[in-house]
C-alpha cells in the first residue's frame, strides 16, 4: 500500500513539473525520490514497514517530549 501511494505521489509531482511556473526542479527531484521509494517499498515490504514504524516512533517520542516540556 505504501509503495503504491508513493508512486501516485510521484505521478502527482511529475504533473506539477508541467504545471508549476517556479520550482520545477524541486518537483522533478521529489518525483524521482517518491518513485524510487515506491519501488523499494514494493520490492522489499518488510524492511519498509520496519523503517516506517521507526520513523513514526521517533516522531511520537519527540512530540511527547516537546509536549511534556511545555507544561
Amino acid at each position: 500500500m505504501t509503495g503504491l501511494m508513493l508512486i501516485v505521489a510521484a505521478l502527482s509531482q511529475a504533473a506539477d513539473v508541467q504545471a508549476a511556473r517556479g520550482h520545477r526542479m524541486v518537483h522533478a527531484v521529489l518525483a524521482g525520490i517518491f518513485f524510487t521509494a515506491g519501488l523499494v517499498a514494493l520490492v522489499w515490504p518488510d524492511p519498509t514497514f520496519v523503517a516506517l514504524a521507526r520513523l513514526v516512533a521517533w516522531a511520537l517520542l519527540f512530540k511527547a517530549a516537546r509536549t511534556s516540556s511545555s507544561h
